[in-house]
């Protein structure tokens, strides 16, 4: 039966043509992707124009409707667009800290911009993160801890001890708990790994791989010098024989030297761990992020840069790999930062309180210094830099399409720097991403 109201195109719609030259439509506020029947095209195409307004939706057009991308004609999608960014940035249920119990790290990547001046957290600071953690517990529903460092197994008392704490505080309070890891993967032998699951519930990791043996060895090298490739490989591979449910990201950083390898390893990839969906892969663009060796990096930067990331996810969705990340990049919310949502904190190792885990000794990162007592001693001014400044007072960013997904804090750490809101890399290149997602 046809629906006799009055619909307008939402303003939260994107359309594209991809590699096949099929017609995608896509929708930010719903996070609904389509692939258009070439029958229905012109349909969508008219129905989809900015003025149009339309009285009797079947079909194709009742399928725009239950996607999102036809809404009411009296729909303020401002108001629904407030509503969404209150929705997130003004949880009182969810607490998240990023912890780095030691920022010391048993490699020295070449584009790695961490100093790792700071050893082990001491006990004072495990502590404080134990009575801040406490002070929260009674309000909240859920607590997320992210594990960083430096190399974060190179402190797995730390991470054992404070694991037990959150745990026994979420059982007590009924708290929901998740937690991941960054790790390089090279002392994940299966007895710490059986630990990290059983004993501290950490189900997400995140374990860079540049390249197969010699390539990879080339830029995450062994502190002292060494290679890293076959041990890693080694404790992934006792990672696979498990039956534990988790989910580890494979992550590449490639640069103009080797993006030829890259294939390569996604081959090698797909024989060792045989469509596992446990093991998916992403793919990043290094940056001259801050380290001793930026000068020498030979970058693929900007818009080639990028272009070069979604078309090695492309090729890795077409050889059979799992893209998990790139699955959810265009969902509500996805390109939010961290570090602009007020309820999650860095904790360094010296209880140094930042947002930013990449700009780790920029001042204006510096938001605070936790004490024994669990008090982060905040610094208000620096605080508000890094979760005032977005899609609310951006007149830009309200009008824009994408503004669901990234509300104007894709990189507070940009703005700060640069006096710019950057636009999150899907949004400026939305066809190459919408590309593998559809074709």
């Amino acid at each position: 039966m046809a629906d006799s109201a009055h619909y307008k195109p939402s303003r939260f719609n994107f359309k594209t043509r991809n590699e096949n030259g099929d017609l995608v439509v896509y929708n930010s506020y719903t996070g609904v992707v389509g692939v258009v029947p070439e029958e229905d095209q012109a349909t969508v195409e008219a129905a989809l124009k900015p003025q149009a307004v339309l009285t009797e939706l079947d079909g194709i057009l009742a399928d725009l409707k239950e996607g999102g991308l036809l809404v009411a004609a009296e729909e303020d999608e401002f108001a629904k667009a407030d509503d969404l960014h209150r929705e997130l940035f003004e949880r009182d249920d969810l607490f998240e800290l990023t912890i780095m119990p030691t920022e010391e790290c048993n490699f020295r990547c070449v584009y790695c911009y961490e100093d790792f001046a700071v050893k082990e957290m001491k006990p004072e600071i495990r502590e404080g993160i134990k009575n801040l953690v406490a002070e929260r517990a009674p309000h909240i529903k859920y607590l997320n801890i992210s594990w960083f460092g430096g190399e974060p197994t190179e402190a797995p008392d730390v991470i054992l001890e404070l694991s037990a704490y959150f745990l026994e505080l979420c059982e007590k309070y009924g708290i929901q708990y998740s937690s991941a890891m960054t790790t390089n993967g090279y002392n994940l032998k299966p007895d710490l790994f059986k630990k990290l699951v059983d004993d501290c519930r950490i189900t997400s990791y995140n374990i860079t791989l540049d390249g197969c043996g010699e390539e990879h060895d080339k830029r995450r090298i062994k502190k002292g010098g060494g290679a890293t490739f076959e041990t890693i490989l080694s404790n992934l591979k006792a990672m696979k024989e498990t039956d534990y449910e988790y989910h580890c990201q494979l992550r590449t950083n490639f640069d103009k030297n080797s993006l030829d390898e890259v294939p390569r390893l996604m081959d090698y990839l797909l024989d060792v761990f045989d469509g596992d969906p446990r093991f998916p892969v992403y793919y990043r663009n290094i940056g001259k992020w801050g380290g001793p060796n930026d000068e020498s990096l030979e970058v693929c930067d900007g818009s080639q840069g990028i272009k070069e990331m979604f078309s090695l996810h492309k090729k890795a969705k077409d050889k059979g790999l799992s893209l998990a990340v790139i699955e959810n990049i265009i969902a509500p919310h996805s390109h939010v930062c961290y570090a602009a949502l007020p309820f999650h904190f860095v904790i360094g190792a010296n209880g140094l309180v930042r947002k930013c885990t990449v700009a780790l000794d920029l001042a204006e990162n510096h938001v605070g210094q936790l004490d024994e007592t669990g008090n982060l001693n905040l610094n208000e001014e620096r605080f508000n830099l890094w979760v005032e400044a977005n899609e609310t007072v951006d007149s830009g960013c309200q009008k824009c399409f994408f503004r669901p997904s990234c509300q104007g804090a894709a990189c507070p750490l940009e703005r700060i720097q640069n006096g710019i809101q950057p636009c999150p890399p899907t949004k400026t290149h939305m066809k190459y991403a919408l590309d593998v997602l559809t074709s």
